[in-house]
């Protein structure tokens, strides 16, 4: 009982994206128009996991009798944001075009399931992290079958961006960072305790996950880990790794950048020189979102244009279609900064700051690995938010809440 409820969240959430692609390719075959099949229904089929996964909790809560606790502050911070939210859209200019219930952000669910099951029973972290590793290396083995598809097609992986069976490079690489992080974390912080056969398990997926960001070639993700790792050391007041860190990545940024695999690096910075300036690439639609996302927050700076408007937004413009994209503003604090304002902005990014801090004094108290590597892994993908959207991502957010819902339940029970 005890193992059901993380490994299958784990499991459901990647793999569900293999059966719906599945499903859609084959469906594809036969009525072509189905081309926004697979999204609609991913969501559509994480958020009844989700819905599941509560009357599960509820029912377990039920039996065993437990006490329902509650952390104030979370739950303030949750409530306000909704409210913002709420006001927002019915402000927004666009608020006729709105279908999103409250930002994505109800699926903080998942930090209640995570912490009432993990303070109520008898559950350690490595049966959630160990499955989650298992579940990514897995995963990104099959997703090797996709890249030789490709070289057979095309006769070289130059231009190819390993996606996993996620279907979106970054959806994957906000995992990936999660997956990375933690494990690194687990590996340096337990190494002596390790018998041979785990540490060479161990290893195996630390490299196995190592060589599937290189085939990722996400930029973000890239910039994302180093931030993790250095920040991991950071508070692990360990300077001589802090420094090594920075040269050995120093080292394989270069060698990475004049290898064939480094050919997105050079594109971003042929564009940095401004040798391209196409809007199609994405260096220039993340520019060109990133102004018009600080326009219209200058338009309305404390509360903000409203949730799930921006893609109507960049419509208004007669420019779009040229852009590579217009879903949002790829980059986690304008995006809340353009939905809504400052206020919201304050209160948003007030939970995940106040996480980082917590799970970094637990891990300089306590030095357990699970907090070092938990507030590793929550600095790289705020790192990466810089170009990403990773907080609205279903599958990267859902992994972030259950991992801080763990670390609370080990802090409110004064677990090491």
């Amino acid at each position: 009982d005890t193992l059901l409820i993380p490994f299958s969240l784990v499991t459901f959430i990647i793999a569900e994206k293999l059966l719906i692609n599945i499903i859609r390719r084959t469906m594809e075959a036969f009525l072509i128009n189905l081309g926004g099949f697979s999204f609609a229904t991913g969501i559509a089929v994480i958020n009844s996991f989700i819905i599941l996964l509560v009357i599960f909790c509820a029912y377990w809560l039920l039996k065993k009798k437990c006490q329902i606790r509650f952390i104030p502050w979370i739950f303030i911070i949750f409530l306000v944001y909704v409210v913002i939210e709420a006001v927002s859209i019915w402000l927004s200019p666009f608020s006729h075009h709105w279908n999103r219930i409250f930002s994505d952000l109800w699926r903080s669910v998942a930090f209640l399931l995570a912490f009432f099951f993990f303070l109520n029973f008898n559950v350690k972290e490595k049966e959630f992290i160990i499955p989650f590793w298992a579940t990514v290396a897995f995963l990104g083995l099959i997703g090797i079958f996709d890249l030789v598809h490709f070289y057979q097609h095309a006769g070289t992986v130059k231009s190819y961006r390993f996606a996993g069976i996620m279907g979106q490079p970054m959806t994957f690489s906000g995992i990936l960072q999660i997956a990375f992080l933690t494990l690194f974390a687990f590996i340096y912080e337990g190494w002596k305790d390790l018998e041979k056969s785990r540490k060479f398990f161990f290893l195996a997926l630390l490299f196995f996950i190592t060589i599937l960001f290189f085939l990722n070639n996400t930029r973000s993700s890239h910039v994302g880990v180093i931030a993790g790792i250095l920040f991991y050391f950071f508070i692990r007041k360990d300077v001589r790794a802090v420094v090594v860190t920075f040269l050995l990545f120093l080292i394989i940024g270069i060698s990475f950048y004049f290898s064939p695999e480094g050919y997105r690096w050079k594109h971003t910075v042929s564009v940095v020189e401004k040798k391209k300036t196409s809007l199609s690439s994405s260096e220039e639609t993340r520019i060109t979102l990133w102004k018009k996302a600080l326009n219209e927050f200058e338009k309305s700076p404390f509360i903000g244009r409203g949730p799930d408007t921006f893609r109507e937004m960049m419509k208004t413009y007669p420019f779009w279609k040229k852009l590579a994209s217009i879903c949002h503003s790829h980059n986690d604090y304008l995006q809340v900064l353009y939905e809504t304002g400052t206020i919201g902005f304050i209160f948003f990014f007030s939970f995940w700051g106040l996480v980082v801090y917590k799970f970094s004094m637990a891990y300089r108290r306590t030095g357990a690995h699970f907090y070092g590597g938990s507030a590793g892994a929550l600095m790289s993908i705020l790192t990466s938010g810089i170009f990403e959207c990773n907080l609205f991502d279903a599958e990267v957010v859902i992994l972030l809440f259950f991992l801080i819902g763990m670390g609370f339940s080990r802090l409110y029970k004064g677990e090491s």
